[in-house]
């Protein structure tokens, strides 16, 4: 699995929400109370909740959910395509192929 740094995880998460305002909508929404009621941070709580959107939209779609959420991550094409590339390679390697 690709480890993003949290510069990359919130640049993919603006970008999620930008291009999805009802999840934005909701996202804006959460209060205080919800995380506190967790023991987990806001930050917690809304990365948690971006990525519950992401597994939805991506699973309505019938796509990957990794694959879906690395669109937000990569700058270009080229490097969304590395990704999988490399996604593959890995998954190669752990099944002997």
């Amino acid at each position: 699995m690709t480890k993003f740094t949290d510069a990359q995880m919130e640049k993919a998460y603006a970008r999620f929400l930008e291009s999805h305002p009802s999840s934005k909508d909701r996202i804006d929404s959460l209060e205080q109370g919800e995380a506190d009621a967790l023991g987990i941070t806001m930050n917690e709580l809304r990365s948690t909740e971006i990525m519950r959107d992401v597994r939805a939209i991506a699973k309505s779609r019938g796509i990957d959910s990794n694959e879906f959420f690395w669109m937000f991550v990569a700058d270009t094409r080229e490097e969304y395509d590395e990704m999988i590339a490399k996604s593959t390679q890995a998954m190669k390697a752990a099944l002997g192929i």
